[in-house]
């Protein structure tokens, strides 16, 4: 179909306001590539084709009876029997003979190719009969539309049948987008939530994870599993990883917490990609539903995208989140944005949908991911919605929007009794989020960073409305507000009927929002230009008919009461609830976000660390101080901090201590809750000998005493409170092999929990710990520990390189190890290199450790593997130097020097599932924009 066609249509609503109607109607008219001839609109015409495109009056509410296909700005594809009755109500309109091509998704050109196609059928059992009677492949679908094996005959057969409205090229296959586990609450302040919100964790709530089925006995997750008839039985690491980030226990460590360590979970196999049907979220009682997967890009509106509007509209408490895609560095293909570099590559026909939340990426301080997918939607609607924190993909950031979601969710239903509607959510989560990038909505954050705090205090303040349009012209609210308010904020969302799959504008109920100030000013919301040329521009204050989001924002209004409008521009076809959360910021405030008086830094105990902060004060600059005496004395940190950047990084002392924060600003102290400054550490195994083991710890002299903490049934449980820093413990009185230390401080204030150990695992009575690393000397450091050398005669060392068996690198005997041995490997091999342990004892028994690796690159500049790798499996990429921003790619080719795929490597080690590819022999190239390494890669 040719791109030009949806080009010329989708710009009227902007070219009017230059030309002349008559002179877009004819523009349009040459562009369709389905317009056979124009056709005399008259009661004595004989309308003998099945379906006409007709283009009626720019009255809003004037359209056919039957509609099959909205093309926008008044052009409709419709019936003989349409056309007539048109002519019998008056209605001003012309009408054209129209071939079939209208059927067909947009990114079908030229001659279709044999796969798999949707199928949209206006009489779903005829149809039925029709394949089987042709004997045609095809499977019927809840949503009504069937998925059919079509080879170019068929497709070319079917897209004649009159019963047949849609055949759409729709990507069925799901793909993880991302696979790194990317875990962090700062940001986007959900550890500022636990604080002041300690109660809310997401008890009683299930989360939906449509995808494979989770690791249910992970140390993070167990006993909070339901099983449906909709979970998969193949375990994916990726499903594990979502269910970690939304409802984490953190018994692991820090990093395992996630956002709604109290919610249950469940998955939803996604081999269909339609949305689960209504009972399936009634039966169990889900409310939200997160989607951390893609296809492809797909820029039209699909039967996927129709089908998840219609789910929305007709289960209006289910809540579908999804993650945007990481294609940002990919082009459509089809579409008015088809070849238009960085924006318009959502991943899957899906994130189409007007009713679903879609979230992007961004990194730690609000910087935009390179890879990640950004809007605008195929018809230039703000998408994504929201952004949240990960650097690893939007997978992770779908994951951490729906585990707020279900703290709202659990508030909302201790105030109502009755579950939250999602299109409140929404509004609340797009109306709280802290505005990024460019000032207003963008494409590429949409309204901004999701701000966990914010959205709970706009739900537990009530600052939302609600409401019905039906036949009123116009419902108004009001809100009064104070005289020192910075900024005043209120956004508007609601479901909205689906649309006719294929539309070129998905919107149906176009709703108009309004704000009257004090003063009788009247503002309008925020608006974005979809046109090809102005996708960057920031947006503008107007009238909004593609959005079922619409926002407004006033900088400094007049106090008093402020009058919130909503009108229907056009005749709505049914009644229309609709949701308004609001918010207000006050002047000369300050408020620290991190560390609050229940945090560490740094938040995961590693290396650094972000203050962050609040601010509408006047002043630009202060002083940050910190100080280890409850604020007796300070120590400066740095001086003439940007206040309105809100954060700061910092690399703490390696100490423990209690500490707090100070931001001098004009002679005036914001001084932060008291927090821990505390490096984590791991515990150490002194020996396991079938009854006992002994754990010992890195003592801390802020310490007053340390907790042992041991798993059982769901959580980690104080077991032992004792100053020494090692106990022995007795098997029959552990719940589990899992155990953690924490140093309890003055005051009772307590670290985070060490990461946890499994006292059984790699350990015995003599073997320790041993562990690997590199030097600065180009060298691989074997660190042996051993729990005694009584009877020990020889500690072997082997070593191996890829695939290849293991063999004798050193034999240590008496005198050449102690207890604690380090040990260098001067040239390890380039690629991997593997290391295993023997002990050999004077009584002739042996004891083999398990493997320990590295990859290890001296000359070469990167490492694949594995190689061969399984078709759709996964490939790891290892740098020998840190990748540079936008400079570090994976290049796949075939035989005949075709580039297949390019994979952006974001981190020194990386991972990622290759394409469903044929058996055979391929060549790769992976750049760092240091230097490039190619070499050879086996598919099997």
């Amino acid at each position: 179909m040719n791109h030009c066609f949806f080009r010329v249509i989708y710009c009227i609503g902007f070219i009017l306001t230059i030309g002349s109607v008559q002179e877009v109607v004819a523009q349009a008219e040459a562009k369709f590539e389905f317009l056979e001839r124009k056709v005399a609109n008259s009661a004595g015409t004989e309308l003998s084709e099945n379906f006409y495109a007709v283009k009626v009056s720019i009255d809003p509410a004037a359209k056919p009876p039957t509609v099959l296909r909205e093309l926008g700005n008044g052009w409709f594809i419709t019936t003989p029997e349409s056309v007539k009755q048109l002519e019998l109500f008056g209605t001003d309109f012309s009408v054209w003979a129209v071939n079939e091509s209208w059927k067909k998704s947009d990114n079908i050109q030229g001659s279709p190719k044999s796969g798999r196609y949707l199928i949209g059928a206006s009489n779903p059992p005829e149809v039925a009969k029709r394949f089987s009677k042709y004997s045609i492949e095809y499977k019927a679908l809840e949503s009504g539309f069937f998925i059919a094996n079509l080879t170019p005959e068929l497709f070319n057969q079917l897209i004649e049948w009159k019963e047949i409205y849609y055949i759409g090229d729709e990507q069925l296959d799901a793909v993880s987008e991302s696979r790194v586990l990317d875990l962090n609450l700062v940001p986007n302040r959900i550890r500022q939530l636990f604080h002041y919100y300690p109660q809310i964790r997401g008890e009683g709530q299930l989360i939906s994870i449509k995808e494979n089925a989770y690791n249910a006995n992970d140390l993070d997750l167990w006993g909070r599993s339901i099983v449906t008839p909709k979970t998969a039985e193949e375990i994916d690491d990726h499903t594990t990883e979502m269910a970690t980030i939304i409802a984490g226990a953190g018994n692991s460590s820090i990093l395992g917490h996630g956002v709604a360590p109290k919610a249950s979970i469940t998955s939803s196999f996604y081999n269909d990609l339609f949305p689960d049907n209504g009972d399936y979220f009634s039966q169990w009682g889900i409310q939200v539903q997160n989607h951390s997967y893609g296809t492809r890009i797909e820029n039209f509106y699909g039967a996927m995208a129709t089908a998840y509007d219609a789910q929305a509209w007709e289960n209006p408490n289910v809540f579908h989140v999804f993650s945007s895609g990481n294609a940002g560095l990919e082009v459509a293909n089809e579409g008015i944005y088809a070849g238009v570099s960085g924006f318009a590559n959502l991943t899957g026909n899906f994130k189409m949908a007007k009713n679903t939340m879609l979230v992007g990426a961004v990194d730690t301080v609000d910087n935009l991911v390179a890879f990640v997918s950004n809007g605008p939607t195929y018809d230039g609607r703000v998408k994504p919605d929201i952004v949240a924190y990960s650097v690893f993909g939007s997978s992770n950031s779908a994951a951490l929007t729906s585990g707020v979601s279900l703290l709202l969710q659990e508030k909302y239903q201790q105030v109502n009794a009755e579950p939250a509607p999602a299109p409140l959510l929404k509004a609340i989560l797009i109306n709280s989020a802290k505005d990024i990038y460019t000032p207003g909505p963008d494409y590429k954050t949409g309204f901004g960073g999701l701000n966990a705090y914010g959205a709970m205090k706009t739900l537990e303040s009530g600052n939302y409305f609600s409401g019905i349009m039906q036949d009123q012209a116009y419902m108004s609210f009001s809100i009064q507000i104070p005289s020192n308010v910075a900024e005043l904020k209120a956004t508007l969302v609601w479901h909205d009927p689906a649309a006719q799959v294929n539309s070129t504008v998905a919107l149906v109920h176009d709703l108009d929002f309004k704000l009257i100030d004090s003063g009788g000013n009247e503002w309008q919301p925020w608006v974005l230009n979809p046109n090809l040329d102005q996708l960057e521009n920031e947006a503008q204050r107007g009238r909004d008919s593609l959005n079922n989001v619409e926002q407004i924002t006033i900088s400094n209004p007049p106090a008093g009461d402020v009058t919130l409008n909503v009108s229907a521009y056009n005749e709505l076809t049914s009644a229309q609830p609709f949701y308004i959360a609001y918010e207000w910021k006050i002047k000369e405030q300050f408020d620290w976000v991190f560390p609050t008086g229940s945090d560490q830094m740094p938040y995961n105990g590693e290396t650094t660390g972000y203050f962050q902060w609040e601010s509408t004060l006047n002043a630009e600059r202060g002083d940050l101080s910190v100080s280890y005496d409850d604020g007796t004395s300070w120590q400066s940190v740095a001086p003439e901090v940007d206040l309105n950047r809100g954060y700061y990084r910092w690399r703490p002392p390696d100490t423990t201590t209690l500490a707090k924060a100070r931001l001098l600003v004009d002679g005036e102290a914001f001084v932060s809750d008291e927090f821990v400054m505390h490096t984590t550490g791991f515990p150490r195994v002194g020996y396991f000998c079938g009854d006992s083991t002994r754990i010992a710890w890195k003592k801390e002299p802020a310490a007053l005493q340390y907790e042992l903490l041991n798993w059982r049934e769901g959580q980690m449980e104080t077991i032992a409170t004792i100053a020494d820093t090692a106990i022995v413990l007795y098997k029959n009185n552990l719940s589990s092999s899992f155990l953690a230390v924490r140093p309890v401080l003055k005051g009772g204030k307590r670290t985070i929990a060490s990461p946890a150990i499994n006292y059984e695992f790699g350990t015995g009575c003599y073997l320790n710990s041993f562990f690997i690393s590199e030097t600065e000397e180009n060298e691989v450091q074997l660190d042996i520990e051993l729990g005694t050398i009584a009877g020990i005669d020889q500690v072997r060392i082997y070593h191996r390189t890829g695939q290849e068996a293991f063999e004798l690198l050193d034999d240590l005997g008496p005198g050449s190890f102690s207890q604690r041995t380090k040990y260098l490997h001067q040239q390890p091999s380039d690629g991997y290199n593997g290391y295993e342990l023997e002990l050999v004892f004077e009584n002739g028994e042996r004891l083999r450790s398990q493997e320990l690796s590295i990859y290890w690159l001296n000359v070469l500049q990167a490492a694949v593997f594995p190689n061969p790798v399984e078709s759709g499996g996964d490939l790891s990429v290892f740098l020998r130097d840190e990748p540079k921003p936008d400079q570090a790619f994976f290049t796949l080719y075939n035989s005949s020097g075709n580039i297949l795929f390019s994979e952006p490597v974001i981190a020194k080690g990386y991972s990622f599932r290759m394409p469903d590819l044929a058996k055979g022999i391929y060549f790769y190239r992976v750049s760092n924009g240091l230097g490039t390494q190619r070499g050879r890669l086996i598919i099997k």
